[in-house]
């Protein structure tokens, strides 16, 4: 065993370098490899950046093993333009190190330019194994690449510095299998940028209304374009259709310079060539080019389409061409010209709920035909009506009045053919329609042709989902997923059946509400739904005078009835002023009735014309409640104003009695509007009536008409100025009716006319 104090000699010595007066011997005991991990050390550029670091390990291999080693050394050389090694240990508390457990010298490792030695040694005994942990080295990247350039550097330990010694006296130097490792920083392309045509390949679509001479824009962009691909120049071709559209005018985008344009050397072919002053990124816009649409077919004629298409794209930078992705054209559609707006079907949306609807219950949806032009020559159509099997179903369908209208107007019609089908496979569940005029007997179609808007189908469909409350509602799609509209070419002469351009459908949706109101109390009168004020806040239908009010309020907790609860009625009129308050008890069907009889006071009793307000409220568990709702009280009709269309008239001559007047009923109601005429001594001389109905208005607003009501002079009346009275009924007296309105201008016994301000008209009789 060798001395310690031998050992450290021996060391000093390596350390002081001189192992150049030692001839190396070649060991012939053991196949010994010292060799570098990673063998290469591969990066790119700029994802690995200068000042990133790595770290290689020189290994110890025997392959037997047979080694006895005492001490090793190990010398790295590398590019030190490219790399500088910042660290170099022994790899000491590695379990895999060659000397681990064992007591050592481990120096610190010696740096020059370029190089770096690091060695250790034993203080008594050897060590060996199949492979183990030498030396740990971390190296900085100093330098990054040019483009297209790669660094690189050896990193090599194949020199007579690199060696192992035994425990010999003197000690023995053996050289080792040295095998280098070896580095590279490769400067790496960034992606690739495109070229795009702008709008995207959807394109863009004009007509079918008038099209040729209008102008719209395409944009070239470069896309994704990296700085670190330092561009140059961008040259490229667009191709389009010339019997469709024209250049205009152009741009180029601010970014470029020298730029040159070519439209006209091949027509439909767009040369252009642009520089970058400096490395570009992200997007930038090439150029802007406005065409001007030079053609455009009539209809039945098809759509016309040109390709925008990008072809011999160069990108270069200063060294050599740049990749580039595929480009993105795009498309131009230029649609047959129709001589007027495209009609189009449109679904309506039924709802249910959100109170209680049971299973089953049945609700229609219409289809209707929108913006129908009579120069479109319709005679006819079908469509499939898609929707969810899962939430509804199908019971029926009727064919909508819009056809058989203008079929019974058309000479010697023979109607309309209406079929429909429950298709439950093609498109998936869908209800098939078709309905078509028939020619008349002649085989032809004849003016009026259908025009405006009208329903054309009505589909009836059951429910077949129950509400869960506290969960979400069901819906289902109602969309036309296939139509065909059907006209005729010549409304004139011979005719051929061809299509009728239309736009796309707007569908529909079925919706089934869901919700829990909890507390609620909904306040109506006896008019039927929806006239009645039912619902929350909602109007009732108007009442007239000393008419009794029947008011009703349904109180219910989650749509359940809630029964024997006191509940207030609070009436006002339109001047704020209280009526009446009135109390009563809900019955088993949670609904609580009152009544009153609308005052008709004394002395000017239209002073209460106007809306009255009618509020009732209930305590249910602790929290009160309440519903407010409104009518107008008025005659049911008011007769606005009364002219005529001559100033005088002689006997056995006639006039007309213009007549404007309105109503605020929401409800339907008959009337007979009455004119007579009283001469200069008051004797009835001439009179006439027209009966008709009232209302059809919504809440607050007044729905007015005039009628004309013709009057002739008798001989027997006497000459002078004649009154005309105006009056209003419900029917003739002798057939149950009473008056609706006061007589129009006539001063009453109270001393005021009604309406206020109005007077008698009057008409001059001639002694003629």
């Amino acid at each position: 065993m060798k001395s310690k104090i031998i050992s450290i000699a021996l060391l000093a010595t390596l350390l002081l370098g001189m192992t150049a007066t030692i001839v190396p011997i070649h060991a012939a005991i053991a196949d010994v490899e010292f060799y570098v991990d990673p063998a290469m050390n591969s990066f790119n550029y700029p994802a690995t950046a200068v000042g990133s670091t790595f770290n290689v390990i020189v290994w110890f291999s025997d392959a037997l093993p047979l080694a006895a080693i005492f001490s090793w050394q190990i010398t790295l050389n590398y590019n030190a333009t490219v790399l500088n090694c910042t660290s170099a240990t022994q790899a000491i508390g590695d379990s895999q190190y060659l000397f681990y457990g064992m007591s050592t010298v481990a120096p610190l490792a010696s740096f020059s330019l370029g190089s770096v030695q690091i060695m250790d040694s034993l203080y008594s005994g050897t060590a060996s194994g199949l492979l183990k942990k030498l030396a740990r080295f971390t190296f900085e990247i100093m330098l990054a690449p040019e483009k297209y350039e790669t660094l690189s550097s050896d990193l090599s330990i194949d020199n007579t510095d690199t060696f192992w010694g035994d425990d010999a006296t003197p000690m023995n130097y053996y050289d080792p299998i040295r095998t280098d490792g070896a580095y590279e920083l490769i400067w790496t392309a960034p992606p690739n940028p495109h070229l795009e045509v702008t709008p995207p390949p959807s394109g863009l679509i004009f007509g079918p209304g008038p099209c040729v001479g209008q102008l719209f824009d395409v944009d070239v962009t470069l896309v994704d374009i990296d700085e670190a691909w330092a561009l140059h120049n961008v040259s490229f071709r667009l191709t389009y259709n010339d019997a469709l559209i024209m250049v205009s005018q152009y741009a180029i985008g601010p970014f470029w310079i020298n730029p040159t344009f070519d439209n006209t050397t091949t027509s439909g072919l767009i040369d252009v060539f642009v520089e970058a002053p400096s490395a570009p990124g992200a997007d930038k816009l090439i150029i802007t080019i406005t065409f001007r649409i030079i053609h455009q077919n009539t209809s039945p004629d098809p759509e016309e389409t040109s390709p925008l298409a990008l072809s011999d794209i160069v990108v270069w930078d200063t060294l050599q061409e740049i990749p580039t992705d595929d480009p993105v054209d795009s498309l131009v559609t230029v649609r047959a010209f129709i001589p007027f707006t495209p009609p189009h079907f449109e679904v309506s949306s039924p709802t249910l709920g959100p109170s209680p609807v049971p299973v089953g219950t049945l609700f229609d949806v219409t289809v209707s035909v929108k913006e129908l032009n009579a120069l479109a020559y319709f005679i006819g159509y079908d469509f499939r009506l898609s929707y969810d099997a899962a939430v509804i179903t199908p019971v029926s369908a009727s064919e909508g009045p819009f056809l058989p209208y203008y079929a019974a107007l058309e000479p010697g019609s023979l109607g309309t053919w209406w079929a429909y089908w429950f298709e439950p496979d093609m498109f998936g569940p869908n209800v098939l329609v078709g309905n078509i005029i028939y020619p008349n007997s002649s085989g032809l179609w004849y003016y009026p042709f259908p025009e405006g808007d009208g329903v054309v189908a009505t589909i009836t469909f059951r429910c077949d989902v129950e509400q869960s409350y506290g969960e979400t509602g069901f819906s289902s799609y109602l969309n036309i997923v296939e139509q065909d509209w059907v006209g005729i070419d010549n409304p004139d002469g011979a005719q051929n059946i061809v299509d009728v351009p239309h736009l796309d459908a707007v569908n529909g949706t079925f919706t089934l509400t869901v919700d829990w109101p909890g507390r609620m109390v909904d306040l109506y009168t006896q008019y039927p739904a929806p006239f009645g004020g039912q619902g929350l806040n909602m109007p009732s239908d108007m009442f007239w005078p000393q008419k009794q009010v029947e008011l009703y309020a349904n109180v219910t907790y989650n749509y359940w009835p809630v029964q024997q609860k006191d509940v207030a009625f609070e009436v006002r009129d339109p001047h704020g002023t209280l009526v009446t308050i009135q109390v009563a008890r809900t019955d088993a069907d949670g609904v609580a009735h009152t009544w009153y009889r609308i005052p008709w006071p004394c002395d000017h009793p239209e002073y209460l014309f106007g809306v009255w307000t009618v509020t009732a409220t209930v305590d249910i568990a602790c929290i009160v409640v309440n519903d407010t709702m409104q009518f107008h009280f008025d005659y049911l009709v008011e007769i606005f104003k009364v002219t005529t269309d001559k100033f005088q008239v002689n006997h056995y001559e006639c006039f007309n009695v213009i007549i404007e007047y309105g109503s605020h009923a929401q409800q339907e109601y008959p009337v007979v509007i009455q004119a007579i005429l009283y001469d200069n001594l008051n004797v009835p001389v001439a009179q006439g009536y027209v009966e008709t109905t009232v209302g059809g208005t919504v809440f607050c607003q007044y729905k007015n008409n005039t009628v004309i009501i013709p009057l002739c002079i008798p001989k027997y009346a006497f000459a002078g100025i004649a009154n005309i009275y105006v009056n209003a009924y419900s029917a003739l007296p002798t057939q149950g009716g009473s008056a609706w309105t006061p007589t129009y201008g006539l001063t009453n016994p109270f001393g005021y006319v009604w309406p206020i301000g109005s007077t008698v008209p009057q008409i001059a009789i001639q002694p003629r």
